[in-house]
């Protein structure tokens, strides 16, 4: 099977560099790197040849299975093998491995029986999967929804890949689950680097696996993960350099992992420069030294990893990042506050900060008229439209377990807790530095990012940032019980989010063991459900392989592609009546005319039934006008 090919060259190169004498969990760190970076190169390089296809990415990555296995040193696999060792004499490291491996298992299940079913999955994260996938390029196409060209794209280039070897959606989140690993055991490895012994690197471990936003998005298709497990490789790297003979390797992939994360979260830049800022500060002098001297070459590598990204972007609106706008040149639904200010910065910090402080919905609303309040003492309007994304109102924050809103409120109260005992340490270290860098970057995000209600999910870089810190003040803790029973009270959190994630739930009534794939792409607009099956179903039996979507008025047209690709993987897509600059790449089209065309909330529009008359008469579904071809026409 073509989707085992990835593992299997990534398990070769692990034993590669086990077998060439690498600690087992660093080798697992350098061959997720390895691997991030043969999916940016494959996906770039195919792409030139629109290639982009199962059966060049299977070749291509069994000639790296190859090329790893050759790599093996026999002789020494043995002893290398042998030396992994699992300090589990404690009992705070089998609290960390049991609740490690039941996040793990929880969210390898969802993520694998559960469908990407986000609302902005569908809108854009999937569909521009699709696209690529179709066209056999990542260069632009015709859209009317400008999220599917300009956001950062490595999340999609991993699970492109996945989905086009599988010729199914089934696997697409296991990218996701595979960097919640390796951030997992990041953390441990940060951890000891910060100076923690074995049970601290344990406590790290849990730690991270018991973040509740990490557990839930691990089983999704949002990038922030990706995001959060790359910083947290760059955080490592970099943190190389304050050893007393650094690996020539390790310039190099902290300049990769950072390049990752910037290709994968627009956030990234600002989570980013804020680790930056705190390992300039926590290195030791003959560190901090070495850093500055190795950033040219860490940005260098950073920029390199995103320069075809920057050029399709600039050659499309003269901007490598894009407008910064949801719509592409809307005013309104920019994601940058409009002005800056100290004023702006502690408005955003206040209604930030109760998104994870999530409880009873009494002491919800209670925390919410309190920044209300604070809000007109100081003058400011927490619905100002300057700070607010898209004119949405403050709201009170809620306990939930929906991927973009679940919070992780016991993490943060731990970290409450340490801030007097990193004060009390009175050492400008790297765990000082480290912590002075999450808090520099959620400061610049309060400072650059208009407020929005799913802020939560992009909290998370910060939270995974923060673990080896947290695991370091509980390590210290005498007598050392109380540690284990706080990791304990955070495993026990996890149940909700690992076994009702509201979208990918493993229990309750409507489990996705149990429930039809198509159905659970509707938990957040359920009466949607069966006009797209009936439209795609009318698709379906007129035997239509090219299908036209018009999104003008609503971008949600995965459900029926997934439907009609499920039935028949070579059906493909196209989006019509796009009256954006992205019409000028409708060469990039593999077919000119449709045989059917999908006009979403078209119902009461008499344009779009006179724009796609040469189709005849449509079948009208609730709001969705679904126009055949007359086989005979």
């Amino acid at each position: 099977m073509p989707l085992l090919l990835p593992l299997g060259a990534l398990v070769a190169y692990w034993l590669a560099l086990v077998s060439r004498g690498e600690e087992a969990r660093r080798a697992l760190l350098r061959t997720a790197l390895a691997g991030g970076g043969f999916v940016l190169l494959t996906t770039e390089a195919l792409s030139r040849f629109e290639a982009l296809a199962r059966t060049p990415l299977a070749v291509a990555w069994a000639l790296a299975a190859l090329a790893a296995l050759a790599r093996i040193r026999w002789a020494g696999l043995r002893d290398g093998l042998a030396s992994i060792r699992f300090p589990l004499r404690s009992p705070t490291a089998w609290v960390a491995l049991a609740a490690a491996a039941f996040a793990l298992g929880g969210s390898f299940l969802s993520a694998v029986y559960g469908p990407p079913n986000m609302v902005d999955v569908m809108n854009y994260h999937m569909p521009r999967v699709v696209y690529w996938q179709i066209n056999r390029t990542v260069d632009f196409y015709p859209t009317s929804y400008y999220q599917q060209l300009s956001l950062q794209p490595f999340m999609e280039y991993s699970m492109l890949q996945l989905y086009a070897l599988a010729e199914s959606n089934r696997f697409v989140q296991l990218a996701q689950w595979a960097v919640w690993l390796t951030a997992i055991v990041a953390s441990s490895l940060v951890a000891k680097r910060l100076g923690a012994g074995g049970r601290g690197q344990a406590l790290a471990a849990g730690l991270c696996a018991t973040l509740p936003a990490g557990a839930v998005q691990a089983s999704g298709a949002k990038p922030d993960i990706m995001a959060a497990a790359w910083l947290l490789l760059f955080v490592y790297f970099a943190l190389s350099l304050d050893e007393d003979r650094p690996q020539r390797g390790d310039i190099p992939a902290a300049g990769l992992a950072a390049g990752l994360a910037l290709l994968s979260k627009g956030t990234a830049y600002i989570f980013g420069a804020g680790l930056g800022v705190g390992l300039l500060l926590g290195l030791s002098p003959r560190g901090r030294l070495r850093f500055l001297r190795a950033a040219p070459a860490i940005l260098a590598v950073a920029l390199l990893a995103n320069l075809p990204f920057y050029a399709r972007n600039y050659r499309y609106n003269g901007q490598p990042l894009g407008d910064g706008s949801a719509s592409g040149g809307g005013a309104d639904d920019r994601f940058a506050n409009d002005r800056l200010g100290l004023d702006v910065t502690l408005s955003n910090i206040l209604r930030n900060l109760p998104q994870q402080l999530t409880f009873r919905p009494a002491w919800n609303e209670a925390i919410y008229e309190a920044v209300v309040a604070a809000h007109e003492r100081l003058g400011m309007d927490p619905n100002d439209p300057a700070t607010s994304w898209s004119g949405l109102h403050y709201r009170p924050a809620s306990v939930s377990t929906h991927e973009g809103e679940v919070s992780n409120v016991r993490h943060l109260l731990l970290l409450f807790l340490s801030v007097p005992w990193l004060v009390w340490r009175r050492k400008l270290d790297a765990a000082a530095g480290l912590a002075a860098g999450v808090l520099c970057g959620a400061v610049l995000f309060c400072a650059l990012l208009k407020w929005q209600p799913w802020h939560a999910r992009m909290h998370l870089p910060l939270f995974v940032a923060a673990v080896p810190v947290l695991a370091l003040f509980l390590e210290a803790w005498r007598p050392r019980w109380p540690a284990t029973l706080a990791l304990v009270w955070l495993a026990w959190n996890l149940r909700a989010p690992v076994l009702h994630n509201s979208l990918r739930p493993l229990a309750g009534p409507r489990p996705v063991f149990e429930t039809e794939r198509f159905n659970d792409y509707f938990h957040d607009w359920p009466g949607m459900r069966e006009p797209y099956r009936l439209a795609a179903d009318l698709i379906i039996r007129s035997g239509c392989k090219q299908v036209g979507f018009d999104a003008t008025n609503f971008q949600m047209e995965y459900p029926i592609a997934a439907r009609l690709r499920r039935h028949d993987f070579s059906t493909q897509f196209r989006q019509m009546g796009v009256a954006n600059a992205s019409r000028r790449y409708t060469a990039r089209i593999p077919f000119r005319e449709p045989c059917a065309v999908v006009c979403l909330e078209c119902g009461e529009l008499p344009e779009k039934r006179e724009r796609y008359a040469r189709f005849g008469a449509p079948r009208r579904i609730d709001n969705l006008l679904v126009f055949v071809k007359d086989a005979g026409g």
